[in-house]
Parts: C-alpha cells; sequence; structure tokens
C-alpha cells in the first residue's frame, strides 16, 4: 500500500506537536521522525534528527538495541545519501548497516540493498547494482513481497543499461506478474 504524501505532512505535523525534549530523549522516536522528514522534506531537514539521535544512543543500555538503532540510523543515512546524489556515502552507509544490522530484520536489508544498488548503478558499476538487487531479490521472496516488484524493477533497469535486452525484458514481466499477484492479495 503506497502512503500518500498529504498522509506524510500529516504525520510531520504530528511529530512537530511533539515537544523536542521527548522526541530527542527516545532514539527510535527520532528514527521514525528521521524517516518521514526524509520522505517528505529535503534531504538536509534530517540532519539535525540524526545528529539528536546519534547522540541519544550513548543513553541506550542494552548493547542489542543499541546495535539495532545504529543501523537503523545508518540506513537513514543511506537513503539521504542517496537522494542527495552522494553514491559514496550512501555505499558506506549501505555496508554499515549491511554488516551490523541483525540478521532478522528482512526489511530495513532489503530497503538498503536497493540503496545500495541505486547507489552501484549511479556509479554505472551495473554488476555490482545488480548484485544487490539480485540479493534484495531473493530476501524479498522470502519475506516482503511487497518489495519484489520494485526490486525487479531496479533489476530490469540495470540490466537495461547494462545491454542485456533480453534478461531486462524478464525482469519486467517477472515484475508486472508480482504486481498482478500482489493486487489479487488486497
Amino acid at each position: 500500500m503506497m502512503i500518500q504524501q498529504v498522509d506524510l505532512l500529516d504525520v510531520v505535523r504530528r511529530f512537530e506537536e511533539i515537544p523536542s525534549h521527548q522526541i530527542a530523549s527516545k532514539p527510535w522516536l527520532q528514527v521514525a521522525y528521521g524517516w518521514v522528514k526524509a520522505y517528505v522534506g529535503p534531504p538536509g531537514d534530517v540532519d539535525r534528527i540524526l545528529q539528536q539521535a546519534g547522540q541519544a544512543l550513548s543513553n541506550v543500555a542494552d548493547a542489542l538495541e543499541r546495535q539495532h538503532l545504529t543501523g537503523h540510523l545508518a540506513a537513514l543515512q543511506a537513503y539521504v545519501s542517496w537522494m542527495r546524489g552522494e553514491p559514496n556515502a550512501a555505499l558506506k552507509f549501505a555496508h554499515e548497516v549491511l554488516e551490523n544490522m541483525p540478521e532478522d530484520d528482512w526489511a530495513t536489508r532489503i530497503h538498503v540493498l536497493n540503496i545500495q544498488g541505486l547507489a552501484w548503478q549511479y556509479q554505472m558499476n551495473l554488476p555490482m547494482a545488480e548484485q544487490s538487487f539480485e540479493m534484495a531479490a531473493v530476501a524479498s521472496r522470502r519475506t516482503d513481497k511487497s518489495r519484489v516488484a520494485y526490486t525487479y524493477s531496479n533489476l530490469a533497469f540495470a540490466s537495461l543499461l547494462h545491454g542485456r535486452l533480453y534478461q531486462a525484458f524478464s525482469y519486467c514481466q517477472q515484475a508486472i506478474q508480482l504486481s498482478d499477484d500482489s493486487d489479487r492479495d488486497l
């Protein structure tokens, strides 16, 4: 299900109604606020949230929770870097996420693998882009069916850029089929 831009603006307004000291004291709330701001506004708006969340990490006593939070913050930084057209930074943060994020956080891994693939594609390193998208597709098929069509669309475009037209066509067919299957599940 797609979230409308208007819906996200309403979420931002709700976040902005919360006193800043309450958001600053809750790192998971900062992560959520950061993602909403990244999707709605210019990526620069997220910098302050990332900085505050990074500072709040020292207050998280549980090491596994701190590691998980750090991974989510790195995922957010990867996305913001990619949106800013900074593929090297996006790749750095994506690598950090994939190395440190708990194995069972598939939704974040799938999202970051797609960001990583897009960053490689931006640099015209198409074999690495395809590898990232293929890893995201495998993970999506196992867990998050809603992301499979998006991932196959990314694979199709990378294959097209790579000059592998039959492979791109095959990925497009798979994306269409998966979208049709997803629509029937609704």
